[in-house]
């Protein structure tokens, strides 16, 4: 999961996440020291996971969350100067946060007891409710309204009605 859907999304979003909060490109010039940092984490997670050494699978982890702090970095800076002011781009931007989180507690996970499945599925939630499906709505968000067709005036109404109860009480 964190190789497949990491990368596609650690890609996806060094291009997309700056349209979508309506700022410059941010982090390109990061990305081959990213990726290569997030192909190291994985791979020394995965030694960790095979070999049954838990400190090693959550040194692993700990690596591959410094490449996404390398990828997100710049596009949270630039959240922080441009807010999010539509649904999809704050579901990104949350999406990025679940996934901070869910790394560091993974990596806590393995690094405080013995490498049970039952302990390292603790993460699944948060990873798949918090990162992956918030990921998904908020792109497919994006990029749905605008792929349908239909002229400005119909993405825009789209695009509004969606964005009208993106924060209760807005």
């Amino acid at each position: 999961m964190l190789g497949f859907l990491g990368l596609a999304a650690a890609g996806v979003l060094t291009v997309m996440y700056p349209n979508l909060i309506g700022m410059e490109k941010a982090g390109v010039e990061r990305r081959p020291a990213a990726l290569a940092i997030l192909l190291v984490g994985i791979a020394v997670l995965m030694m960790g996971a095979l070999t049954g050494y838990p400190l090693l699978a959550a040194g692993g982890c700990a690596v591959y969350l410094v490449g996404w702090i390398v990828v997100a970095g710049p596009l949270l800076r630039g959240a922080l100067s441009h807010p999010p002011d539509g649904f999809a781009a704050a579901s990104v931007t949350a999406a990025m946060l679940w996934l901070f989180g869910s790394l560091a507690g993974l990596a806590i996970v393995l690094a405080t007891g013995p490498m049970d499945a039952d302990r390292a599925t603790l993460m699944t939630v948060p990873f798949l409710a918090g990162f992956a499906a918030q990921l998904l709505f908020g792109i497919m968000c994006h990029l749905l309204p605008t792929l349908m067709g239909g002229g400005p005036a119909v993405v825009g109404r789209g695009v509004d009605k969606m964005n009208r109860w993106w924060v209760v009480g807005r």
